[in-house]
């Protein structure tokens, strides 16, 4: 649960992203290389789960910014031209993470899983276009064993049981009119 603090007018998250940076400096500073194989395997594992949380988190930040116009203030068009500036980053990025913002928050089961790093964006990009094939009430009906699948299955077969899905509970046309 986040945690708020109010600080004059401003709000904003207390120290956790504070303590996840001195955290993730640490975490640089470990040699993987000294590891035995069943440990670097663990890192790995841990680490790719990280990154999907961390996406999650980028994403959140990114949508509560954006929603609020945050970037007009300095006269950026964008949230894509403040990061750009601000960030360093290159647009592609802050675009993929825009749009992964976007596709989760009208689908509360998939964003659940990509915060607790069980899945990918690209597993929200195949969950995405179930959800615009389907419409809003057919997903809603489908998203948890869709989710299930995604976090139990290897990603090729997760997009055959997506592709099927949508084959068989999609209104003819659908595909068209995506």
């Amino acid at each position: 649960m986040p945690m708020w603090a109010t600080e004059g007018a401003a709000i904003r998250l207390t120290g956790e992203l504070d303590t996840l940076e001195a955290d993730l400096d640490a975490a640089n500073r470990v040699l993987f290389q000294g590891l035995d194989g069943p440990a670097k395997a663990e890192s790995l594992g841990q680490v790719l789960r990280m990154r999907n949380k961390f996406d999650a988190l980028a994403a959140s930040a990114l949508s509560a910014f954006e929603v609020t116009q945050e970037h007009r203030h300095e006269g950026h068009g964008s949230v894509v031209a403040w990061a750009k500036t601000h960030g360093h980053a290159k647009g592609p990025e802050v675009t993929r993470l825009r749009r992964l913002a976007h596709r989760v928050r009208d689908m509360p089961r998939v964003e659940g899983a990509l915060r607790r790093g069980e899945i990918t964006d690209e597993h929200v990009a195949v969950l995405h276009r179930a959800y615009r094939l389907l419409g809003p009430s057919s997903f809603e009906v489908l998203e948890e064993p869709l989710v299930d699948s995604a976090v139990d299955l290897r990603f090729s077969d997760f997009e055959r049981t997506v592709e099927y899905v949508i084959v068989r509970a999609a209104p003819a046309g659908a595909d068209e009119r995506a």
